[in-house]
């Protein structure tokens, strides 16, 4: 049973860090090697979400790349960031204005890949070794109850004995 447990603790803790953690701070470190390439934003604006009371920071820009003209809407890997408060997206907003000359990072092995911010939010390092902490707890408790299952197989092996000696 705890065999069982261990593992199913396991393979959520690395599942749930697959998807959650690892592969957008995967995305965001790829792109820290990409090029950096002037844009022009269209428009940014924050969209309420109904019965929320959230918004949602939408941004539209275009850039140019080796002589084709390309947009986007991509502001970072973490979308989530950016489904908050109408109050705390408004400096986004002011940061942002329509015509506004920006950077972007654009991948080079795919130009209509962009992002403004490619950093990595500090709670996805926290998130990651809490994951990490998952999977280091399932594997311990797979490690110790194939022990205790070991050293009670040992232990009827050495019943056994004793009992055939006596006998």
């Amino acid at each position: 049973m705890l065999t069982a447990f261990a593992m199913i603790l396991f393979v959520f803790a690395l599942f749930l860090g697959k998807e959650t953690v690892w592969a957008p701070c995967r995305n965001a470190i790829r792109a820290w090697s990409w090029d950096v390439v002037p844009a022009t934003v269209i428009s940014s604006r924050i969209d309420i979400l109904p019965g929320t009371g959230e918004g949602v920071f939408r941004i539209d820009y275009r850039y140019e790349y080796e002589g084709n003209v390309f947009g986007s809407t991509r502001y970072g890997f973490f979308s989530e960031d950016f489904r908050r408060k109408t109050q705390l997206l408004e400096p986004l907003l002011r940061q942002y204005p329509a015509k506004e000359r920006i950077n972007c990072y654009v991948d080079p092995t795919s130009p209509l890949e962009a992002v403004i911010d490619r950093g990595i939010p500090p709670r996805y390092w926290v998130r990651g070794v809490a994951v990490l902490a998952g999977m280091a707890l399932g594997i311990g408790l797979f490690v110790y109850a194939v022990r205790l299952r070991l050293r009670e197989r040992r232990i009827q092996r050495l019943r056994f004995a004793a009992n055939r000696r006596r006998s």
